[in-house]
C-alpha cells in the first residue's frame, strides 16, 4: 500500500511539472502563470484550496455517520444538513450587505477561516448519542463560518485582478476549491479507514458487535475532525496575508486599479 502511495505521488508531481511546464510555453494558457504574480491572486488560490480540503472533505462524513451510526433515512440526513445550510445564508447574505456599505472584505475572511477552524474543532467531539439539537448547533457553527468567506474569497480574487483576468482567476479558484475537496475526502478517509482496521475488532470485543462499528466510525470520524483543525488553522494564518484592495465601483476605473495594483 505505502509503495502504491508513493508511485501516484511520483505519477502526480510529473503531472504538474509537466503541466507548469506547458502553460509556460502555450500561446493560450489554461492557467496563466503570471497571475500567480498577483498577491491577492496567490492567498485566493491559496486559501481556496486549504479550505476545501476542510469543506467538502469534513461535510461528506456526516451523512454517513448520520445513516450508519443514528440509523437515520438518507432523506432526513439531508434535512439534517440544514443548520449548516442556514448558517451559510445568514452570513453569506449578512456579510455581502456589510462588504457593500463598509467596502472591506479582509475582515469576513479572517473570521471566517477562525470559525470554520473553531467548528471543526466542535465536529470533532460528536459521539454516538450526540443530542440532535447539539449537532445542529455546530454545523451552524460550521455553516456560520463557510458564509463568511467563501464568496468574499472570489470578490476579493475579481477585486484584485485585471479586467482579462477576471473569468480565468474566478475558475480557477473555484477550481481549486474543488480540487482541494477531492484531497481533503481522500486524506481525511484514509483517515478513518485506518482507525477502523485497527480498532474495529477491539470495539467489537468490548461493545458487542452491533455497537463496535458505530463506535468505531465514529470515532475515527473525530480523529478525522482533529486533523481538520491545523489545516484550518493554515487557512486562518494565510487569510492574514491578504492585501486588501478598494473596492472598484466601475468598469473603467476597475481596470485602471487592476492593472497598477496587479504585480503587488
Amino acid at each position: 500500500m505505502t509503495s502504491t502511495i508513493w508511485i501516484l505521488a511520483v505519477i502526480g508531481l510529473a503531472l504538474i511539472c509537466g503541466f507548469l511546464s506547458w502553460e509556460r510555453r502555450a500561446a493560450e494558457p489554461v492557467l496563466p502563470l503570471r497571475l500567480f504574480r498577483n498577491s491577492v491572486f496567490r492567498v485566493t488560490s491559496m486559501l481556496s484550496l486549504v479550505t476545501g480540503v476542510i469543506m467538502f472533505g469534513s461535510i461528506i462524513f456526516l451523512p454517513q455517520y448520520l445513516q450508519l451510526v443514528r440509523g437515520i433515512s438518507p432523506t432526513i440526513s439531508g434535512l439534517r444538513l440544514l443548520p449548516l445550510l442556514t448558517g451559510m445564508i445568514v452570513t453569506s447574505i449578512g456579510s455581502g450587505r456589510l462588504v457593500t456599505k463598509l467596502g472591506r472584505y479582509k475582515i469576513f475572511i479572517v473570521v471566517g477561516t477562525g470559525i470554520l477552524t473553531a467548528g471543526m474543532a466542535l465536529l470533532a467531539l460528536i459521539r454516538v448519542d450526540t443530542n440532535s439539537w447539539v449537532l445542529s448547533a455546530m454545523l451552524f457553527v460550521v455553516g456560520f463560518g463557510l458564509g463568511l468567506f467563501i464568496q468574499n474569497t472570489i470578490l476579493a480574487t475579481q477585486n484584485g485582478v485585471g479586467i482579462a483576468d477576471l473569468g480565468t482567476a474566478t475558475s480557477a479558484v473555484m477550481f481549486l476549491r474543488t480540487l482541494g475537496g477531492a484531497i481533503g475526502a481522500s486524506i481525511l478517509g484514509a483517515i478513518i479507514i485506518a482507525y477502523q482496521r485497527s480498532h474495529l475488532a477491539g470495539d467489537i470485543e468490548r461493545y458487542g458487535a452491533h455497537e463496535g462499528p458505530r463506535q468505531t466510525f465514529t470515532h475515527g470520524m473525530d480523529r478525522a475532525y482533529l486533523w481538520a483543525v491545523p489545516i484550518g488553522l493554515v487557512a486562518f494564518a494565510l487569510s492574514f496575508f491578504l492585501r486588501e484592495v478598494r473596492l472598484r465601483t466601475t468598469a473603467a476605473t476597475s481596470a485602471r486599479t487592476a492593472t497598477a495594483e496587479s504585480p503587488g
